[in-house]
Parts: C-alpha cells; structure tokens; sequence
C-alpha cells in the first residue's frame, strides 16, 4: 500500500478516477472506499474485506443536489437529508431507473447514501465527482479501524489490500453512521448509531 497524506489529496483523487481502491479517515471510522461507478473496483472493495456479495454497500455523495440523481428524494427523505447531511446519517432510498451506482450499492431496489461531515471523504468526492463507497476499512467480521497502526496490521503483506491508505492520524472511536430508511408508516432505524434521528415532518 502506498501511503497518502492529506498533501496527496489530488493524487488520492486520481487514484479514484483511475479504478483504485483506498483507505481514507470519515467522520466515524476509517473507511474503505473506491468510485461506486466503477464496478471492477467495487467488486474489488468485496475481495479485499471478505465481505458476503448478498451485503449491498453505502456511499458518501459529493454534494446533497447528487442525491437527486440516483435515488427519488421524496418529502420525508428530503427534509431528514437537509436537516442531518452532513454528517453520520444515512439515508435508504427508492434508486432512480437510470442510476448508475453499481449494482452492488443497490438492495431491494434501493441505495443508501450520505454526504459527510469530515473534510477528507468530502474533498475526495467533491474532487471526483462521482459518489465513492463508503465501507469501514476492518476485514468484515472485525472491529472499526481508527488508527494507522491497525491499517497497516489489517493491510500490509496480505494478499489482497487497498492500493494506498490516506493517513489522517488516529480517529476519535466514535459509533457508527445510523442508517435510517424512510416507509409510509415513518421512519425505520435500521442501524442506531451515534446520530439520534427524530421525525422532521
């Protein structure tokens, strides 16, 4: 693995565009990420974390207006996206037919998204212009990474491992995003995390 700084934002950007995969710090816990259009690349996000395919994956969007063009913004999920992002909040949402997220990102016909809060995951999404793959960096089955040190025992001499990480320092270990989809009923928790949604109707 190649390790970036945030000096190396520009390459880290690059890297997206071209294909590739990385670790980069977000607001909840370093994450493991590549262009969520760019389907080799996300298949390659499964390989490197072990994760069951049946697991469909979340994304961070460069900017609230590029919901819109991947998922139909309704009333409800509207009002919750203007009043949480940014931050951990992830929003479940109807994807539009002509979406063109990866299939992986989609479950039961929906995608779920956020635009975060921290400045590096939004600086590389803004900067690629594309939503990127927001999965925490751990193999699937262990704990949230928050510091250099476990990316790098995660990560170096295995076999199959991002091609660089972003080196922000030691996160805060903080929970994780709560992920929230919106029904006709109200609001469904799917994952409580540190962000406590409440109705914004």
């Amino acid at each position: 693995m190649k390790r970036l700084t945030v000096d190396d934002i520009p390459e880290a950007i690059e890297l997206l565009k071209n294909g590739g995969v990385f670790v980069y710090p977000t607001e909840t816990s370093y994450g493991l990420g590549c262009d969520a259009t760019n389907l080799a690349a996300v298949e390659r996000i499964y390989t490197i974390k072990g994760r069951p395919e049946t697991k469909a994956l979340s994304v961070i969007l460069p900017s609230f207006e590029a919901a819109t063009k991947y998922v139909y913004l309704r009333t409800y999920s509207r009002r919750l996206a203007e009043h949480y992002w940014p931050g951990p909040f992830t929003l479940v949402a109807e994807k539009l037919p002509d979406s063109i997220l990866s299939p992986h990102c989609t479950s039961k016909n929906r995608h779920a998204m956020r635009v975060s809060s921290h400045p590096v995951a939004t600086a590389l999404a803004v900067g690629a212009g594309v939503p990127i793959i927001a999965t925490s960096a751990n193999v699937s089955g262990a704990q949230d990474i928050f510091t250099v040190a476990d990316i790098l025992a995660t990560y170096e001499g295995a076999v199959n491992q991002p091609d660089a990480y972003l080196d922000y320092g030691d996160l805060p270990v903080v929970p994780p995003t709560t992920i929230v989809s919106v029904r006709v009923e109200g609001i469904n928790v799917l994952r409580q995390g540190g962000l406590v949604i409440r109705e914004v109707w």
